[in-house]
């Protein structure tokens, strides 16, 4: 795992338009090869932010159960404490409010 992209917000989507194609940087035919056509989820996220140090796939599977090949996966509240610990998530924010 190389970075986490929080969410800033989410939406369920019946069709494409402008707005949405100009934010997703693709184009309505791209969309709905991915949508099938089908009520999509559309995901809004923050900037990256980096693990420190990467945390290994192997490691991830054991502690957490992650198989590939999906890009994301839910997690529990400890889950993601267990996470934030791997990759040091939020330690630089801590550091910089210091």
């Amino acid at each position: 795992m190389v970075a986490r992209l929080p969410i800033r917000e989410f939406e369920w989507r019946n069709d494409v338009d402008a707005q949405l194609c100009e934010k997703s940087t693709l184009n309505p035919k791209e969309i709905r090869a991915y949508t099938g056509g089908e009520r999509f989820a559309v995901y809004y996220v923050g900037k990256p932010e980096l693990a420190q140090p990467k945390v290994h796939l192997d490691e991830l599977a054991s502690k957490l159960g992650f198989v590939p090949p999906q890009s994301f996966f839910i997690l529990s509240s400890s889950g993601k404490e267990q996470l934030d610990t791997l990759g040091k998530f939020g330690t630089l924010v801590s550091r910089a409010r210091r």
